[in-house]
């Protein structure tokens, strides 16, 4: 596996998921043993050569010895094509190109109501992108929905079956009314609220998955009380993420 070698990435150091991928490429010779630098800790004579706004939204990847940076996907799409040189036509081919651009930008905005920060002193937060923060926020709502239904009618013995419909009026109409519940408190935290809620109540749906995968083999009481363990971590998440944005 070729090394891109004099290069750096530029990355979040309170974003578990930059951690662990800027990790994989060292740990696999992608880059060498230099080749990841926190955003919190550029030296000042790299900063002069990075626009350190941008790099806030798009991983920058700087050559060390001649000073050019570039951002973004096309950061990514140099390490992994210097690797594996195959792929660089696929990484040329534009429809692909603007599809993972898209998704690249997706997660980058939102990582931080995905992964909220714990870290004060950390200056690497992506810009607010309104119309990528409700994209994720009707991406989120339509997944929870789509397997709390599926959960409710897998154990409809003990709760009634219920339809589609409802399903996605009560998780929407839970958002429009936290959402303005918190306008009341701080109206400038609305959409970073609803953003972090959606997330617990992700988490808390993706865990359901093995019983709904598995509902034939489970008991109906005990895919209850599984659910009930979820809710209590989910309600546990929730606070912590609250006490995070200094909300009551």
């Amino acid at each position: 596996m070729n090394t891109l070698k004099n290069h750096s990435l530029i990355f979040d150091s309170d974003c578990p998921l930059c951690i662990g991928y800027t990790k994989a490429f060292i740990k696999t010779n992608m880059l060498d043993k230099r080749g990841r630098i926190p955003y919190d800790n550029i030296k000042e004579n790299l900063k002069n050569s990075i626009d350190m706004k941008r790099a806030r939204n798009e991983i920058a990847l700087i050559n060390t010895k001649t000073a050019k940076v570039i951002y973004g996907l096309e950061s990514l799409f140099k390490i992994i094509g210097n690797s594996f040189p195959f792929l660089n036509p696929i990484f040329r081919f534009k429809p692909f190109k603007y599809l993972v651009g898209k998704l690249y930008k997706f997660i980058s905005y939102n990582r931080k109501v995905i992964v909220p920060n714990t870290n004060k002193n950390n200056t690497c937060i992506p810009d607010f992108n309104l119309k990528y923060r409700l994209v994720y926020i009707v991406f989120t709502w339509l997944i929870i929905s789509s397997v709390l239904m599926t959960f409710t009618n897998n154990i409809q013995n003990t709760i009634p079956s219920i339809q589609l419909f409802p399903e996605y009026v009560v998780f929407g109409t839970q958002i429009i009314i936290q959402g303005l519940l918190i306008y009341k408190i701080d109206k400038r935290k609305v959409v970073e609220y609803i953003g972090n809620n959606c997330t617990v109540s992700l988490l808390g749906s993706l865990l359901l998955l093995p019983i709904i995968i598995f509902n034939a083999l489970i008991p109906e009481a005990v895919q209850i009380m599984y659910f009930f363990v979820i809710f209590l971590s989910m309600l546990a998440e929730h606070a912590r993420r609250v006490k995070l944005m200094k909300l009551p």
